[in-house]
């Protein structure tokens, strides 16, 4: 129920583009593509099956996004069942922990990113596979045959297949053994050593993937690191609880190099406390040292000591680390209400009923921000006026409506444009040296006609990255709007060296080269265009025009005729063919 609305959403721009939009590999099922999902990076991550799941609902529905949010939310629910199995062969049978860790596992909302985010599928598969090996070693912890512990390794492979994150599998699988009293024995030092090489190759595979996403963040002072992860950790906690100030992007502190607030400082000192606390807390009890174990060591890695991203943090990545506090959580509570009288049972009753709904209401509103990026990152704003991502991105957002606008009414393609404008440029006036804000601001110029702005925006844009050889293309066009033909052969020149959107540089390489009458040029790059799209109409709608030009009938003739293949009903073209033919009819006339 709380995650009923998700199954009508679309795709967001941001990374859903990525993945499913934009991503040929997904386009089909044969070898090639199968090859691709084992041997690439995706965006800067290494998940083959994840990747494989996406071009599997892809061959069913193609860019429909209700099957691939609906599959986000089943494996979300499978894996709430499979919460509950594996509490349960932690806590006695019976107790009512694994029920309430379950119910909260599935309702909290933190999990709303992982669920509602098609991109994050990553999250939820690995989940599953990480869960039931979980579950397949605790059985083998009862019976001690091989058969459960090769169905958990065979788990482990396909969970280090979704998301690399899998890798600290064999970590709480050690902290499985001490929690069941298992001692240390050879036996269980080899059993561990296929997990320990799986994690070893997977997570240097991770380490190769992800180097595109260390940011310039990662030059902060390890000093500096240390505190935000030990701030991120006390707010994952705190939030574990309270799930306020929720965010799809907490950024980096503005005081980030300057000397970090006196809250850090504090947060530092409780967690060596809390370790501490953990550490005495195995005299009286395993559970509380099992369950903030497993919480401390599944959000280790991404506590952003190694910097990966512009996050300090991220409500996703509590998906499988608070199962662990839930344990505790749940545990605590059931400590409570069995020690007290019968009467006040029903109190501690009613308070895990009256959290388990305040945390679904929240959870359900908490969706709705997921519903579209204009929703997402104005939410981001609310809380982060100066966050930079969020500009960026529901800049887009606009742009992307005001190109689905255009086709329907110009008012909206205006307005739409005129908000993309405020959002590039305040993310500008933050930060001029931010990657795409320049490159994103042209864009926006160029629909809005201010053609020499667009110049100078892009311009400044092949300044700052140098990577980005998209540019080229962009600038050309609006040279060619502008009348600087040469300038713009030149940036066409450079886009289809870099084969930047082969067809349309050819194509629009040729428009100026007829107008700057190089007749024979742009016939020659008509050509290549329709070479690299056999389907492209108006190359071959140009092509058909030079041919005219050219006084080559019989060719103009076979554009004609390829056109009418393509637009059966265009009357222009049925209407110029009648020309043409007449003129070739008259000219084979007079020769013979």
């Amino acid at each position: 129920m709380v995650y009923a609305k998700v199954w009508g959403y679309d795709f967001l721009v941001w990374d859903d583009n990525l993945y499913i939009n934009e991503n040929e590999s997904i386009r089909g099922l044969a070898w090639a593509n199968w090859k691709a999902f084992f041997t690439e990076f995706y965006v800067g991550n290494y998940q083959p099956l994840t990747i494989l799941t996406y071009a599997l609902e892809y061959a069913l529905v193609g860019e429909n996004g209700w099957l691939f949010h609906g599959t986000n939310v089943l494996l979300h629910a499978a894996n709430t069942v499979l919460v509950y199995l594996v509490v349960r062969q932690w806590a006695p049978t019976a107790s009512l922990v694994p029920m309430w860790t379950a119910f909260f596992f599935g309702i909290h909302p933190m999990h709303v990113e992982s669920v509602a985010w098609v991109s994050e599928r990553k999250d939820v598969l690995y989940t599953f596979f990480f869960l039931g090996s979980l579950l397949f070693y605790g059985r083998y912890l009862l019976v001690s045959t091989t058969k459960p512990l090769v169905y958990a390794f065979g788990c482990f492979v396909l969970a280090c297949m979704s998301k690399s994150a899998a890798v600290v599998l064999p970590l709480v699988l050690w902290l499985l053994d001490d929690y069941h009293n298992r001692k240390p024995t050879l036996r269980m030092f080899i059993e561990k050593i296929p997990f320990l090489a799986v994690s070893m190759v997977f997570g240097l595979v991770a380490l190769e993937s992800q180097r595109a996403a260390m940011p310039e963040t990662q030059m902060v002072g390890m000093g500096d690191k240390i505190l935000i992860a030990a701030h991120s950790l006390w707010l994952y906690v705190i939030k574990a609880v309270f799930p306020m100030g929720l965010s799809a992007f907490y950024p980096y502190p503005p005081e980030l190099g300057k000397g970090l607030p006196a809250v850090y400082f504090l947060a530092a000192l409780g967690v060596l406390l809390m370790f501490g606390l953990l550490w005495y807390s195995r005299r009286w009890s395993k559970t509380s040292f099992m369950g903030m174990g497993f919480f401390g060591i599944t959000i280790a890695l991404v506590l952003q000591v190694v910097t990966v991203g512009n996050a300090t943090m991220a409500d996703r990545y509590t998906y499988v680390p608070y199962i662990g506090l839930f344990f505790v959580l749940g545990t605590i509570w059931e400590n409570y209400r069995n020690r007290s009288a019968q009467g006040n049972r029903l109190v501690w009753n009613g308070v895990a009923v009256l959290a388990l709904a305040i945390m679904s209401l929240l959870a359900f509103r908490r969706v709705d921000v997921w519903k579209d990026d204009e929703a997402l990152f104005t939410d981001v704003l609310d809380q982060y006026p100066e966050a930079q991502l969020a500009y960026n991105n529901r800049g887009c957002c606009y742009l992307r409506l005001a190109n689905v606008a255009s086709r329907k009414e110009e008012f909206y393609n205006k307005e739409y444009l005129a908000k993309a404008f405020q959002d590039f440029d305040r993310l500008v006036q933050i930060n001029d040296q931010y990657r795409s804000a320049y490159h994103n601001r042209g864009l926006v110029r160029f629909y809005l006609k201010d053609y020499n702005g667009a110049v100078e925006d892009y311009t400044r844009a092949m300044a700052k990255d140098t990577s980005n050889k998209g540019i080229y293309f962009d600038r050309a066009t609006s040279r060619s709007e502008i009348g600087d033909h040469v300038g713009a052969l030149q940036d066409f020149d450079t886009a289809i060296e870099y084969r930047i959107r082969l067809a349309e540089s050819f194509f629009n390489r040729g428009n100026t080269k007829r107008k700057l009458n190089d007749f024979q040029g742009a016939l020659a790059d008509y050509n290549r265009a329709i070479e690299a799209q056999e389907d492209f109409l108006e190359a071959i709608q140009n092509r058909s025009l030079l041919h005219m030009v050219l006084r080559d009938y019989p060719s103009a003739l076979k554009d004609l005729d390829r056109i009418l293949e393509l637009k059966p009903d265009d009357q222009v073209t049925v209407q110029n063919r009648r020309v043409i033919q007449a003129l070739v009819d008259s000219i084979a006339g007079k020769a013979s």
